[in-house]
């Protein structure tokens, strides 16, 4: 007898996914997928607090919508497939140079078009992916942003047909599990990208992806790529190679681990002594989480931890870095959630004593939703601590409020600010940030996808900063289309 979710395959093959849909959302109930009601949001968009960012392969992965998946991909055709991706964000800061004496405000418009060509069912064992990019800015106050019309992303995925693992090769991204050390920033108007090859084993695949997958091994090389526009790119003096493991089997509960080599090329590094040579730091980070999980399927939480060590030079290098955090939804028509987390990542006590102890994140993704909207402050050298509180008053509309409490974790590691420049501490406490942002999502006639987000943030200096800061404050108001 064939299963609810063979069934609706078969509907997919015959009259396509879009008509199929339905019955794969309605059949989904009693096949193990995602309930109707919370397709939707799960498929579009995660929310971390009150900050809601495009969800990325690895993200969505986390819920068990495995009917949506296999219709979506197999009903690719052998032509290749184009997506266009335009988002225009506009953004305003006030004294972010945390010097309350100078008139700093700043404004710019960002623009950036990714157009996506997937090759669809092109090959049995090969296809392919090219993400073309361009960025610009409209008007930028700030002499920093770069416009950039560049290649993305340009790899091939060699997988013989029913095998348990795949080969991509070329540019690509990393991003893998909550993305905290190493991951994707959706914020970052160029986002990051890395030339080199990966190997994944997993239990389920899908074209390009392990999709839907209850276990997955993934080994990776690569070197960070310096955007330069068009095919002028070059790399960072820094090679990346590691491990990701990721196991789902104990449901709602799943486990992470990962494995970050960082190596410098050049031997010019200056340690705390004043020698010089290279930087070569080993990351070691698992995470355990739980999503949905007691009597009303309302509670989640997590928990990650990471180990770093090394050598900086000849300074000797251990750090390390812990983060938790757990919410619940209450279960009323405006899905009311409350949250609560902290982040502590280790400081440098003495830099003058060869002993390097600030932790060194390799290439973390949006930490927006952990850190603050503002970006005052890093994974690195921080304990941050927040609450929060966000509702959906429509379908497809939530707002939310954060409040956080920001500091460092070392004084005699010093604190630079989001402009690079240094600030003399008196304490450990920076201040408190509140953050309140929402997002809405919209189909237009045609049936396309319109995403429109906005947050404005304020943050106000506590007892170790200087006299003189001043309050800062940040807005932005972004809208993306998906077609």
């Amino acid at each position: 007898m064939r299963s609810v979710g063979e069934w609706s395959l078969g509907v997919a093959r015959s009259f396509g996914a879009s008509r199929a849909m339905m019955l794969v959302a309605l059949t989904g109930v009693l096949g193990g997928c995602v309930p109707t009601h919370e397709l939707r949001p799960i498929l579009r968009e995660r929310e971390v607090g009150s900050d809601f960012v495009f969800a990325s392969a690895e993200e969505r992965n986390l819920h068990p919508s495995r009917c949506f998946y296999e219709v979506s991909e197999r009903s690719f055709g052998r032509l290749p497939r184009i997506m266009l991706e335009p988002r225009l964000r506009v953004e305003m800061t006030d004294n972010l140079d945390l010097n309350d004496a100078t008139a700093d405000t700043e404004s710019k418009a960002l623009t950036r078009l990714r157009i996506r060509i997937d090759s669809g069912r092109w090959h049995e064992h090969v296809n392919y992916r090219v993400d073309l990019q361009d960025s610009q800015h409209v008007f930028a106050d700030a002499s920093d942003e770069r416009d950039s019309l560049d290649v993305r992303l340009a790899y091939a995925v060699f997988r013989p047909r029913r095998a348990v693992w795949g080969l991509r090769v070329g540019r690509t991204d990393l991003d893998f599990g909550s993305g905290t050390l190493l991951g994707a920033d959706w914020h970052d108007n160029l986002d990051r990208s890395f030339d080199g090859v990966r190997l994944t084993i997993a239990d389920s695949w899908s074209r390009l992806e392990p999709r839907p997958w209850r276990w997955r091994l993934d080994a990776f090389v690569a070197k960070p790529v310096v955007v330069g526009g068009g095919l002028n790119d070059t790399h960072e003096d820094t090679t990346i190679a590691g491990l990701y493991y990721g196991d789902r089997r104990a449901f709602p509960v799943r486990a992470e681990g990962i494995v970050v080599v960082t190596a410098s090329d050049q031997h010019d590094f200056t340690g705390e002594l004043g020698d010089t040579g290279d930087e070569v730091l080993v990351t070691l980070g698992g995470t355990v989480a739980a999503d949905r999980f007691g009597r009303a399927r309302g509670v989640s939480a997590s928990a990650e931890a990471a180990v770093q060590f090394g050598h900086r030079a000849s300074d000797e290098h251990l750090a390390f870095m812990f983060s938790a955090d757990g919410s619940y939804v209450f279960p009323t028509p405006w899905q009311v959630r409350l949250r609560a987390g902290a982040s502590f990542a280790s400081g440098d006590d003495d830099p003058l004593d060869g002993r390097s102890g600030t932790f060194r994140p390799p290439f973390p993704g949006d930490l927006r939703a952990k850190l603050g909207l503002l970006e005052l402050v890093g994974l690195s050298n921080v304990f941050a601590a927040g609450v929060g509180i966000s509702f959906g008053p429509l379908a497809d509309f939530r707002v939310g409020a954060d409040l956080r409490w920001l500091g460092v974790a070392e004084v005699a590691a010093g604190y630079v600010g989001p402009e690079g420049t240094p600030v003399a501490l008196l304490g450990n406490r920076l201040g408190r940030e509140l953050d309140v942002s929402g997002r809405y999502r919209f189909e237009t006639l045609s049936g396309k996808d319109v995403w429109v987000e906005g947050g404005y943030a304020v943050f106000e200096p506590g007892a170790g900063m200087p006299s003189g800061t001043g309050t800062v404050q940040g807005l932005y108001l972004q809208t993306s289309f998906r077609f």
